[in-house]
């Protein structure tokens, strides 16, 4: 399937096709997603219920255009949303300029 058009970041989230946008929670996980975590795993990092995680999944799946975790930590890659370190840094203004100019 064909991927979204880059986002441009405003806020806690960024836009990836006409009005979808992830939220700064979607964000998270699919950074944990880039990262290889499973659903537990992320579940556990971000004190949530393993179902929510899953429910946050299919969703940036949806609103992202692909088809599973893979192509969305490919996605997320390609446009820069997994530059930040470790889980939980926020990205510098350095790197949230970059994500907004593509």
């Amino acid at each position: 399937p064909a991927l979204a058009a880059k986002p441009a970041e405003t806020g806690d989230s960024v836009f990836v096709a006409g009005d979808s946008r992830l939220s700064g929670r979607e964000l998270e996980i699919l950074h944990c997603l880039a990262q290889g975590q499973s659903n537990k795993a992320i579940g556990q990092a971000l004190d949530i219920a393993e179902a929510t995680v899953k429910v946050h999944v299919k969703r940036i799946l949806r609103k992202i255009h692909v088809a599973n975790r893979t192509q969305a930590a490919l996605w997320a890659a390609s446009r820069g949303l997994t530059a930040a370190g470790k889980f939980g840094e926020p990205r510098s203004s350095e790197q949230r300029t970059l994500v907004s100019a593509e």
